[in-house]
């Protein structure tokens, strides 16, 4: 994915929080969209659940995601790009698909939750 089409992914999922948790979802499950007619179909929960089931998946991979805030400095680099978000969440992006190796999420979905969410402000203890 080129950096255009990557803004425009994260442009479209912070106009829209639905498709955001949706696309993460289906990145680690498969749903009826996806699913082969050998494969078990799967139904996407509704919006509150999926923000739960991602507070789950936040908290189990902590220990991974600690590594954005000493690797990629994250609290430095977000007060370097504070008016440019999409910039920040696209870095971000980059950077986990080399701390999530083997694990099946969309990386720009998971960005732009963890920034926009406030997830690595948290984590990270960002002033």
């Amino acid at each position: 994915m080129n950096s255009k089409d990557k803004e425009l992914q994260i442009d479209d999922y912070l106009s829209n929080e639905d498709k955001l948790y949706q696309d993460w979802y289906t990145g680690l499950f498969e749903t009826s969209k996806d699913a082969q007619y050998t494969s078990e179909v799967g139904i996407i929960p509704d919006f509150d659940e999926l923000k739960q089931f991602f507070e789950e998946w936040f908290n189990n991979q902590t220990e991974k995601l600690k590594k954005l805030c000493v690797d990629y400095d994250y609290c430095q680099k977000r007060q370097q790009q504070n008016n440019q978000q999409t910039l920040l969440i696209a870095g971000v992006a980059d950077s986990l698909t080399t701390i999530l190796v083997g694990i099946p999420v969309n990386f720009v979905a998971v960005a732009t939750i963890l920034v926009s969410g406030k997830f690595l402000d948290r984590l990270c203890d960002c002033p």
